[in-house]
């Protein structure tokens, strides 16, 4: 991969990933439930899930699942029940009464975000025609993955974290009891918008 086409890749990938979409809804849901701390094992939890996507795409796993449309309908489906699941779980949690805050279970939230971006089938199909363009088929492979892979961990976990901190300001406005809920409500409309999302694609 030369310098222009990693500069390329930067670029097009940054602009793709500002986009709102599921990984952004998510972030936003679980800033304003669990703070930035959650939204950081959340971040690793989708950055792990995007680097096992590129690890099967490159494998021909990804292949295989583009090409089945019974594989492609179950991932797809799993992936909108798992976050409207979550959506609704949060919802749910902020009809209770407020307790007091219990610290955030990390390992819980990077699971999340793994699987929430392992069960997008979007994300398979879209890495193989995305990588294609910035692969030069005669170098070797796996340096250039590893670089593309590295270059996308960071762009990604930039601008989500970024949308976490928006998220974050908001938040610290909302003190009183009643906006405490209003955020909880919004965080679980997040995650079911982010379901939504994602069956609405094809």
């Amino acid at each position: 991969m030369s310098l222009e086409q990693w500069i390329a890749f930067a670029l097009v990938y940054f602009v793709v990933s500002i986009v709102p979409g599921p990984s952004v809804l998510m972030v936003l849901g679980t800033t304003l439930a669990h703070g930035m701390r959650g939204a950081f094992w959340l971040v690793l939890g989708d950055i792990v899930g995007g680097l096992a996507i590129i690890a099967m795409s490159s494998l021909g796993i990804g292949a295989i699942l583009a090409t089945s449309a019974v594989g492609f309908a179950v991932l797809k489906w799993a992936g909108v029940a798992y976050l409207i699941w979550l959506g609704l779980a949060q919802i749910r949690t902020a009809r209770r009464p407020i307790a007091p805050r219990t610290p955030t279970r990390s390992g819980r939230r990077f699971a999340t975000g793994f699987w929430t971006g392992v069960l997008n089938p979007k994300a398979i199909v879209f890495y193989m025609a995305f990588l294609a363009p910035f692969l030069n088929p005669e170098e070797p492979q796996l340096p250039q993955l590893v670089t593309i892979a590295a270059t996308a961990s960071i762009i990604v976990f930039v601008v989500l974290m970024t949308y976490a901190a928006l998220a974050r300001r908001a938040q610290r406005l909302l003190r009183r009891p009643a906006a405490h809920r209003n955020a909880q409500y919004a965080g679980g409309a997040c995650l079911i918008g982010g379901g939504v999302w994602m069956a609405a694609t094809r």
